[in-house]
C-alpha cells in the first residue's frame, strides 16, 4: 500500500484533450517534418495518456484491497473468498496526489490523508468507514463528490478544500469534529440527512450553489462564521437551507439568541427542536418587538 501510494504521489498532469483542429494541425507539422504522428511525451519521456492507465490501474488495486463486505464469508466448496483482498487497519496517505475518477466505494481503513490532493473527474467515496482521522484540507474536487452514506468516526477536515461540482454526503455520519472552515462549494451541496454528533464548523465558508440540510441532527450549534454560532452574519446563509435540520437537546441548550433573522426553532417531545423558516409577517413582527 505505501509503494502504491508513493507512485500516485509523483507528481503529474493529467494529458490535455486536444480539439480536432488541434489534431490536424498538430499532424500536418509531423508530416512537414518527415516524422510519424505520436502523442506527445511529458518532460520525463513518458506517454501522459500511458501513465494515466497506470494511474487507475494503481488505484483500483488500492480500492480492491480496502473495500471490505461484511457479507462476503468464506465458503468450503468455493475456496477463497473475494474478502481475502481486504487489507484491514491500513493507513492511507495520498497528500499531493493527481488522482482520476477516483472509487473507494464500501471501503474501510483507518487513517487518510489527502491534504493537497486534486480528484480529477468524479469522486466516490459512498459508504465508506474512516475509522482513524480523515483529512481532505485543501483538496480540490473538479467534478461531483460523493460522500453519502459515508462514516467519519473520527475527526475529519475539509478545510480550504474546493468544490466544484456537487458535494453530496447525505446520510453520512461525523463522529467527531467536521471542519469545513474556509471551503468553497461552487455547486450544490447536500448535507441531508447528515448526522453531526461533534462539533461542527463551516467559518468562513462560501456557499456558491444551493446547498441543503434538510434532516441533518445537529448535536452541537454549527458555526457557520468566522465571528462564533451561526448566523452572526446574514449573508453567510443566503445559499442556505436549514428546513426541517434537527437540533438535539444538547444544541438547543447553546440556541439562545443566536439565530438568524429568517429562522426559528420549533421545540419537539424530545427536549430538541426543528429548525424552520419564518413566515415575512412573523419576522416583520419580532423585527418589530411584537410578541
Amino acid at each position: 500500500m505505501d509503494v502504491i501510494c508513493a507512485y500516485l504521489r509523483m507528481p503529474y498532469e493529467l494529458p490535455r484533450e486536444k480539439n480536432r483542429s488541434e489534431k490536424i494541425r498538430a499532424a500536418q507539422r509531423m508530416a512537414r517534418a518527415g516524422r510519424l504522428v505520436t502523442d506527445s511525451k511529458n518532460s520525463d519521456g513518458l506517454d501522459p495518456h500511458e501513465e494515466l492507465q497506470v494511474r487507475l490501474t494503481a488505484q483500483r488495486i488500492l480500492a480492491a484491497h480496502l473495500r471490505h463486505s461484511a457479507s462476503q464469508q468464506r465458503r468450503w466448496w468455493r475456496g477463497a473468498s473475494l474478502s481475502d483482498s481486504f487489507w484491514p487497519d491500513i493507513s492511507l496517505d495520498l497528500s499531493g496526489a493527481t488522482l482520476f475518477n477516483f472509487t473507494l466505494v464500501r471501503g474501510h481503513l483507518r487513517d487518510a490523508r489527502f491534504n493537497g490532493a486534486t480528484f480529477a473527474g468524479e469522486t466516490w467515496f459512498g459508504t465508506t468507514t474512516f475509522a482513524g482521522m480523515a483529512q481532505f484540507k485543501q483538496v480540490t474536487f473538479t467534478d461531483h463528490a460523493h460522500f453519502g452514506v459515508t462514516s467519519f468516526t473520527d475527526d475529519a477536515s475539509f478545510a480550504n478544500a474546493v468544490f466544484d461540482g456537487d458535494a453530496r454526503f447525505g446520510r453520512a455520519t461525523f463522529a467527531g469534529f467536521a471542519g469545513f472552515s474556509g471551503a468553497t462549494f461552487n455547486a450544490a451541496a447536500s448535507f441531508i440527512h447528515v448526522t453531526f454528533a461533534g462539533n461542527i464548523f463551516f467559518a468562513d465558508t462560501i456557499f456558491n450553489g444551493e446547498s441543503r440540510f434538510s434532516g441533518a441532527v445537529f448535536s452541537s450549534m454549527p458555526k457557520f462564521d468566522s465571528l462564533g454560532l451561526f448566523g452572526q452574519e446574514q449573508h453567510a446563509l443566503q445559499n442556505i437551507d436549514l428546513s426541517g435540520a434537527r437540533l438535539t437537546a444538547a444544541a438547543m441548550a447553546e440556541v439562545k439568541d443566536m439565530l438568524p433573522p429568517g429562522w426559528h426553532v420549533e421545540p419537539d417531545e424530545q427536549a430538541g427542536g426543528v429548525i424552520r423558516q419564518s413566515s415575512p409577517h412573523s419576522a416583520e413582527d419580532n423585527a418589530e418587538g411584537a410578541p
